[in-house]
């Protein structure tokens, strides 16, 4: 699915966010928290994944594979990342009105990093950056994934 632009991202995103739902089928889940944190792991994931092909994009011409960047290049790669960020910040703004004090700080201690991360998306143009990025990234999804615990 490596040569198929954007499908191999998509399945990766949607296993992510199945895995994360699948156990609400056998136990008692809240639904109101458990939407959105699928919704966050799903795009969250498909960001990364689309930053990562960015960053192998060398690699992956080499082999002739067709990732998203490949086919498409950069500029709609970042149109593509900065729709899937629009609609994570939106999730994150539903979030709010049914939030507590813990809630509040989760959605804060996200933006913080995702916001530095679409920053510095739009001036990213090597494998460093990229790769920058990425570990921004992960550190974002891991405060976004800590952050479900306390809401």
């Amino acid at each position: 699915l490596k040569c198929v632009p954007l499908a191999g991202n998509l399945l990766v995103a949607v296993l992510v966010a199945v895995s994360l739902f699948l156990p609400s089928l056998r136990f008692d889940a809240d639904f109101r928290l458990l939407v959105p944190f699928c919704q966050f792991a799903f795009l969250s994931n498909l960001i990364r994944e689309i930053v990562k092909d960015l960053e192998d994009i060398r690699g992956d011409s080499q082999h002739a594979c067709r990732t998203f960047p490949i086919a498409f290049g950069l500029p709609a790669s970042r149109r593509l990342i900065n729709l899937a960020g629009a609609l994570l910040l939106l999730n994150f703004l539903l979030l709010i009105p049914e939030s507590s004090i813990p809630g509040l700080a989760f959605v804060l201690l996200c933006l913080i990093p995702f916001g530095m991360f679409f920053q510095l998306l739009q001036k990213a143009d090597r494998k460093r950056d990229f790769t920058k990025l990425s570990r921004l990234l992960k550190w974002a999804m891991l405060a976004g994934m800590a952050g479900f615990i306390l809401v």
